[in-house]
């Protein structure tokens, strides 16, 4: 009897262990975001970018996009499959970081201690029944990795994403999009800087905030349910200042998405960013990032960018670069690693790389570079706008410090740079004036 009571105790002991360990490992969804981009008439193709965390499990197959609209209570639903390559060139479910050499994230070494994360991007194309002023679109991924601290019970909910559009007043218009990957690394009790790189293909104008995280279910029945999720009780969170443990640090600029914080401890924690587009001051659609940033105890260098003289056919006035549309401009900048916040002492270790998505922002711009691997990183950027190209640009550079110091931790640091494009000068013949009259130049 003994030995049969011992033998249903190790089984119980084994099923137990068992479960426990699948369901701690059955948490992987750590962001995403729907993007969508005109085709032809009432046809898009869209986009569901999952970022996953390498110490779950695999991510789906595919993707059930779900719609529905406002108008006429049509709905749908469409299968996602992923694409074989993204448009940087990298393969579909490359990391989103391959981390340090010597300090490799999960994703290439289950035994590291850093986190990592991989990019599956799925797509389809959808033509619409009808045009809609609303039109929603929407998915869930069960579930969330269980280690975000600025959530309740994480990893027993579903990441959920949407995204809206106007094709009744914006018929053929793409959604915006964002340029610079997620997931960023930061260190505790230093100041950071990190922009998403949201930009717009038409030049609609953008307007960007932070909402609370959503879930829901994985039906196309479903709504967020609740529409936000519940903050932690351990910290006094909210959506102004402290979406998380900063000690009340954080702002993000609604003009070019520029997030800025001082992480108070270590954690992992979501926040949601919510880009609104507007087309002659009317709302035409939204479309959302869920991302997740890893903060952890490290020291990194702080980076600072500065403008370099002389412009040409630019100048930098009223906090931005100016130029003119159709004129070849170029300006340069660089970015310099400092071992103190307030910038006056070099530090001399760092190999500082960098990239920025001119290419999305500025078509037919290119940049060079000089400096490459040093602690003071020269970029130079041409562009020739069209006549057209008239208004306000931001351009994203994303920076690092490569040396790779423990913990080997990739920390980066995002400059946002404004460009304003003034119009084209028109100067007509000469005109006679005859006094005391009016005229119109």
């Amino acid at each position: 009897m003994k030995k049969n009571t011992l033998f249903i105790c190790v089984l119980l002991s084994l099923f137990f262990t068992v479960f426990s360990s699948y369901k701690a490992s059955a948490t992987h969804a750590a962001g995403g975001e729907i993007i969508y981009e005109w085709v032809s008439d009432s046809t898009y193709r869209f986009y569901f970018k999952f970022y996953r965390d390498c110490n779950g499990i695999a991510q789906p197959a595919t993707v059930t996009l779900c719609y529905d609209n406002t108008c006429n209570g049509q709905t749908g639903s469409v299968v996602l499959s992923p694409i074989a390559t993204l448009p940087d060139g990298t393969l579909n479910g490359s990391p989103v970081s391959l981390g340090c050499p010597g300090f490799p994230t999960k994703c290439t070494n289950v035994n590291s201690t850093i986190p990592g994360y991989r990019e599956w991007w799925y797509s389809n194309l959808i033509t619409l029944p009808s045009r809609c002023d609303h039109w929603r679109f929407f998915t869930g991924i069960n579930a969330r990795n269980g280690n975000i601290t600025n959530l309740q019970t994480p990893g027993s909910q579903t990441l959920w994403v949407e995204a809206t559009f106007d094709n009744l007043h914006a018929q053929g218009n793409s959604s915006p999009n964002f340029t610079i990957k997620p997931v960023p690394y930061c260190c505790v009790g230093f100041p950071f800087t990190y922009n998403n790189g949201g930009v717009d293909p038409n030049n609609d104008s953008l307007s960007f905030s932070i909402i609370q995280p959503r879930t829901g279910g994985t039906t196309c029945g479903a709504n967020p349910n609740p529409t936000n999720i519940q903050f932690s009780n351990t910290v006094l969170f909210n959506l102004i200042n402290n979406p998380f443990d900063c000690n009340n640090t954080f702002t993000i600029n609604s003009v070019t998405g520029q997030l800025n914080f001082t992480p108070a401890t270590q954690q992992i924690v979501v926040v949601t960013v919510l880009c609104k587009e507007y087309r002659n001051g009317a709302l035409i659609g939204t479309v959302m990032r869920d991302i997740q940033i890893i903060i952890e105890p490290c020291t990194p260098p702080s980076l600072a960018l500065n403008y370099l003289t002389p412009f040409t056919n630019a100048q930098y006035n009223n906090n931005r670069v100016e130029g003119c549309a159709g004129q070849t401009m170029t300006f340069c900048w660089n970015i310099m690693a400092y071992i103190d916040l307030a910038h006056t002492i070099k530090d001399g270790g760092s190999i500082l790389v960098s990239t920025d998505n001119h290419a999305a922002v500025l078509p037919g711009s290119f940049t060079s570079n000089s400096n490459i691997l040093s602690d003071s990183l020269v970029t130079c950027l041409t562009w020739t706008p069209g006549i057209n190209d008239t208004g306000t640009y931001y351009v994203t550079v994303l920076a690092r410090d490569s040396s790779c110091r423990p913990p080997g931790i990739p920390v980066p640091a995002t400059f946002t740079i404004p460009i304003y494009i003034w119009p084209h000068t028109y100067a007509s013949g000469d005109t006679t004036i005859c006094p005391n009259l009016p005229v119109q130049l």
